[in-house]
């Protein structure tokens, strides 16, 4: 009995650690302060710092990175309100609704139209970056960290490469 006992004990204390581990895996690193209620282009730089950083970006690369994500930012945030504004109207709306399929169908082309967005903008970084960059950004990208920051849950954000 006392054995039984040690060993429930012991898988515990495993899963538990387990546990532990993997949330820590899931949150952003230290140096990725964005936080609920902080101002999007404080965040916009903090994104752009990091990503410079671990590019080790020139300052020359670095104008022409903020040059790209500056010429695109409108057209990224009118696709975001788009997305979401569908997304709340879908959820509004019920299985029956005959709006139902026109909405979906306006969110599915949104959707798409971010996707020709994010090509674009990672077109007009690769040009900037160096052959050795480009595989950095490549590697980062697999791992999902050059978004802003590490996360297990969910796609990079919107208009952002990744």
């Amino acid at each position: 009995m006392k054995k039984a006992h040690k060993a429930v004990w012991i898988l515990g204390l495993t899963a538990l650690l387990a546990g532990v581990a993997g949330v820590q895996a899931n949150e952003p690193p230290q140096d990725f302060k964005c936080r609920a209620g902080q101002g999007a282009n404080e965040c916009e730089q903090q994104r752009m710092d990091r990503f410079a950083r671990r590019l080790d970006l020139t300052d020359t690369q670095r104008k022409q990175m903020q040059g790209i994500f500056d010429q695109y930012k409108p057209e990224r945030e009118k696709l975001q309100t788009a997305l979401r504004d569908n997304r709340k109207e879908i959820d509004a709306l019920s299985a029956a609704d005959p709006k139902l399929a026109e909405v979906a169908d306006k969110q599915g082309k949104a959707f798409g139209q971010m996707i020709v967005l994010r090509k674009k903008i990672e077109a007009a970084i690769d040009a900037v970056l160096t052959p050795a960059q480009r595989e950095k950004m490549r590697q980062m990208k697999q791992h999902r960290g050059w978004a802003g920051h590490e996360r297990g849950q969910g796609p990079a954000q919107p208009g952002m490469p990744g």
